[in-house]
């Protein structure tokens, strides 16, 4: 997929939420089969993207993404083995300190 994001370019606007916005990208954009690991994220937005590709449009989206449950600007966006994920930034701090080594 990360060739397909350097061909594809987004020339189209978007409402809704931040997260159903980064689904709505990676699955009509980019077309992608991976799992998708997205968190909500809460407020409706509209982004207006011109020429541009579809990983920029989401780190500039999940700059705006806030947390339903506290508000927090803090979500990350990337791909590892398992697919893409769309996450706030403290779900991988829990992570950390419960994994068991």
């Amino acid at each position: 997929v990360s060739d397909k994001n350097q061909r594809v370019k987004l020339n189209k606007s978007f409402t809704g939420t931040c997260s159903d916005i980064v689904e709505t990208i990676l699955r009509n954009e980019l077309k992608t089969k991976k799992d998708l690991f997205i968190e909500p994220s809460d407020g409706i937005k509209k982004y207006v993207f011109p020429d541009v590709d579809p990983f920029t449009a989401i780190n500039m989206i999940k700059r705006e993404a806030v947390t339903i449950s506290d508000g927090a600007p803090t979500f990350m966006f990337y791909e590892d083995l398992r697919g893409y994920h769309f996450r706030r930034h403290a779900f991988y701090t829990w992570y950390a300190n419960n994994w068991r080594w």
